[in-house]
């Protein structure tokens, strides 16, 4: 027994120190999204940290060809589950193009290439919000109003989904035990999916638990 708890609190240890680095990535110009953990939600795009914390983020096309951007200009950022978005996520390829970040402000950076030449690179440029993201956003009860950069990003999961919303809710567990790999995080065993479900802990993390262990929470 003390053993295991050893080697658990060794791995929260790993675990605090690579979502720290991640975060402050994220907060620095980004992560490409194919080294990401990353679902969709109903309204957001979140991403899943070692440590069991699940942030919203901005995307946006970091690499772009450079006849591309002469012929439409910077790319936008993304903050929705939009077309152009799910087409990302089902393309591993696609995927390494863009980035997730949690910016502080309004500046984004990316480049133009031309073949496997790198042409440009712009930092810390305002980039407009995507158009489908916004028409999506306005759609599922973001209204009208003028939408503050700050509005769309950095939510924690647990408090952007309320009791309301139970069946979103549903479905994000049932993706997050996928992207887990069917692995308790406390025994770091696999299970069938039905043995697993999402626990929240208190200090807001959400764990993927077996019934077995469950039973010692």
């Amino acid at each position: 027994m003390f053993f295991q708890q050893s080697l658990r609190e060794l791995r929260e240890e790993r675990e605090e120190n690579l979502t720290d680095s991640l975060l402050e990535r994220l907060q620095k110009g980004g992560i490409e999204l194919s080294w990401l953990d990353w679902l969709l939600g109903e309204r957001s795009i979140f991403i899943w940290l070692p440590k069991g914390e699940l942030w919203s983020v901005l995307v946006h096309e970091a690499i772009l060809n450079d006849s591309t951007f002469h012929r439409q200009g910077a790319p936008c950022y993304h903050f929705t589950p939009c077309e152009e978005i799910k087409r990302v996520a089902s393309d591993i390829e696609l995927s390494r193009r863009y980035l997730a970040s949690l910016p502080g402000e309004n500046r984004f950076d990316f480049k133009t290439i031309s073949g496997r030449s790198e042409l440009r690179f712009f930092r810390d440029k305002p980039l407009e919000p995507c158009p489908l993201c916004l028409e999506a956003y306005r759609g599922g009860g973001g209204g009208q109003k003028p939408l503050d950069f700050n509005e769309v990003h950095g939510k924690n999961l647990r408090k952007f989904y309320g009791k309301e919303r139970e069946r979103e809710w549903n479905r994000l567990a049932s993706e997050l035990i996928k992207i887990r790999h069917h692995t308790c995080d406390i025994c770091q065993k696999s299970h069938p999916k039905e043995s697993l479900h999402v626990h929240w802990r208190e200090d807001g993390r959400v764990e993927i638990v077996c019934k077995n262990c469950e039973r010692r929470i």
